[in-house]
């Protein structure tokens, strides 16, 4: 019986150090942010350096929009 208390205490420990980690952090999140939100623009670039060379006009269209209820 002992051992069981030890290992439903160890997992209830386990479970909140999980858990905390897992609490929201706006420190965390802004870094987190800031370092994808550069790499997003990088790569925006790089796709699109080229995008005239990749398209070619052909023409002008009228386009209607069309609304569903």
């Amino acid at each position: 019986m002992k051992i069981l208390t030890t290992l439903a205490l160890f997992a209830l420990l386990a479970s909140q150090s999980v858990f905390a980690q897992l609490e929201p952090n706006k420190e965390e999140y802004d870094k987190f942010m800031a370092a994808w939100g550069e790499d997003r623009v990088e790569q925006n670039r790089e796709i699109t350096k080229n995008y005239p060379s990749m398209r070619e006009i052909t023409g002008e269209y009228l386009v209607r929009k069309i609304t569903l209820k």
